[in-house]
């Protein structure tokens, strides 16, 4: 069961703010539970951890689908991005980050998201 969701237009900041694509930011269970027991095809997920860390906030894909993990720091900035296959355990940004994107598998490349890309949403 899923709880109420709220739903954000997530925007790239290139020359011109350009709309990417509708997200659920999580909250409470949610962030907890994540994209667990979704189909490949998911609303994207957006997961606020409690601080800018690396280790601190890993993830795993534990009864998920395949999916795109986009990792952002504090500024929204883009600081590393995988693909993460089912039943990993423990993947970690590369660099701190205080976000993270759950995507649907493929979308990250589709969307152009790459290291150093700024998001936007409110």
């Amino acid at each position: 069961m899923r709880l109420a969701s709220v739903f954000v237009e997530i925007k790239a900041r290139r020359k011109r703010r350009k709309l990417l694509f509708k997200a659920r930011i999580a909250s409470g269970l949610e962030k907890f539970l994540g994209i667990m027991f979704s189909r490949k095809q998911f609303v994207p997920l957006v997961i606020e951890f409690g601080v800018e860390a690396r280790g601190l906030n890993a993830i795993h894909s534990f009864f998920c689908p395949s999916f795109d993990a986009v990792f952002l720091d504090s500024r929204k900035r883009v600081v590393d991005v995988a693909r993460v296959k089912p039943f990993s355990f423990s993947i970690v940004s590369r660099a701190p980050c205080k976000f993270v994107v759950e995507l649907p598998a493929g979308n990250a490349q589709r969307l152009k998201l790459s290291k150093g890309l700024k998001l936007s949403w409110s």
